[in-house]
């Protein structure tokens, strides 16, 4: 079973922990004044008897697990083609070219990998990264130019053995390990999905690189 993403254990854990809380803080036993200067007598049921000092430590505790870091999430990428990444997990800084400058097309969005990850001196586009032979990196590139040539299907659902297959070497060109890819449209751009295999790595990695893809976000382009 696949692991429920970070932003629903922040979407729903989370505010249902602080619900019970406030709950719990609404219904204490009493006895104190209440904001109308009433006595409150036996259970309070009602969130307005609580007094100020109680709904002030329940808000505190709330915005201090907001702000913890299992509610944080991070993601990689660049220009607006983004992933979410395990914790463990390592990613490249894509910057933008600076102005004037022409850049290759496809251009690459996104590199991470489940080890520490650099640019090699040498390779192709795809293959150009150094990374633990126990690990498995994850390429997103995207072309800006016309492909009048090219039929580009829909984002698959979700990535899969299917909807990418990772296959023995020679699967990649320049790349040593096993590999994958799979090419689709999303939200009217084009894109190519790589998964790289380290000599050395279980295959069981691959099901974590598509997991990962699975995650991608890519927003409208302006």
């Amino acid at each position: 079973m696949t692991a429920p993403p970070i932003q629903t254990i922040a979407g729903k854990t989370w505010k249902n922990l602080i619900s019970v809380w406030l709950s719990t803080a609404a219904s204490t036993d009493c006895g104190f004044y209440t904001a109308e200067r009433t006595r409150c007598k036996g259970t309070c049921t009602s969130s307005r008897h609580v007094r100020l000092p109680m709904k002030v430590v329940a808000l505190g505790a709330a915005l201090v697990l907001l702000g913890t870091p299992a509610a944080q999430v991070h993601r990689a990428g660049s220009a607006g083609v983004t992933v979410e990444l395990p914790r463990t997990w390592h990613s490249l800084p894509i910057p933008p070219p600076p102005p004037g400058v022409r850049v290759g097309d496809p251009r690459t969005r996104i590199v991470a990998a489940s080890g520490p990850i650099i640019v090699r001196a040498r390779g192709c586009d795809v293959a150009a990264y150094a990374f633990p032979r126990t690990a498995v990196a994850v390429v997103v590139v995207e072309w800006v130019g016309r492909t009048p040539s090219a039929r580009w299907a829909r984002r698959p659902r979700r990535f899969t053995s299917k909807t990418l297959r990772v296959r023995p070497p020679p699967a990649i060109e320049c790349w040593a390990g096993a590999g994958g890819s799979a090419e689709f449209a999303d939200h009217g751009r084009r894109f190519a999905a790589y998964v790289l295999l380290g000599r050395g790595a279980p295959r069981r990695l691959a099901d974590r690189a598509r997991a990962v893809l699975d995650t991608l976000r890519v927003a409208k382009r302006r």
